[in-house]
Order: structure tokens, then sequence, then C-alpha cells
């Protein structure tokens, strides 16, 4: 009796293992990173309009460390002005009729629209 018992016991223990190697042996292999790539994160870009309202210019301060372009657009949809820019920049807008204007910064292929108002 304690034969057979014995038995029955390493009979289960060789089949568990050969189905955990099966289980194994089917799992997808992780392919380990080449030492030669650098994962970047994302870097989130903070745009900061002011004074807003303003009267004569406003500053565009941003935390990008590439080039942007930055749009700034009417409300009849119409673009009044085009620039690049590098970092923080002062803008003069006081030949600009008083209204609300658009302030679209394009980075790459990422845009940001910000709402700026004119009052003389």
């Amino acid at each position: 009796m304690l034969k057979k018992s014995f038995l029955i016991l390493i009979l289960t223990v060789i089949t568990l293992f050969t189905a955990c190697k099966k289980d194994v042996s089917t799992m997808p292999q992780v392919e380990k990173p080449n030492p030669s790539t650098v994962v970047v994160p994302p870097v989130v870009i903070q745009i900061l309009i002011y004074p807003n309202p303003c009267t004569s210019q406003f500053t565009l301060q941003t935390n990008a460390t590439v080039s942007q372009t930055v749009q700034i657009v009417n409300v009849l949809g119409q673009i009044v002005l085009t620039q690049t820019i590098n970092g923080t920049t002062n803008f003069a807008v006081g030949t600009f009729q008083n209204g609300v204007y658009y302030v679209k910064i394009t980075t790459g292929s990422s845009s940001i629209i910000k709402k700026i108002v004119i009052q003389h």
C-alpha cells in the first residue's frame, strides 16, 4: 500500500512538472532591452501667456527647448501674425484691434491653442 501511494505521488509530481514545463515553453519570450537603446519619455510642453487681457504686448512663456511656430489668429480665422520662437518671447500687439485672439503654438506634430484678449 505504501509503495502504491509513493508511486502515485511520484507520477503526480512528474505529471505536474511536465505540464508546467509545457506552459513555460509556450509563454511569449520577453525581448531583452538593447543596452544602446535609450527610451526618452515625452516632454510636456507648458505654455503661459500673460498679462491677459493685454494692452500693447504680451509674453508667451514656454519650457520648450526646441523651436516653436506661433500663429495669432483673430475671431474671423485670419492669421494676423506668424513667428518662430525659441523659448520665452514678447509679442507687440499695440497695432492689433481690440478683441479676442487665439494663439496657436506648434511644436513638432502637436499644437496648443490659447485665448488672449487685447484691450487698448
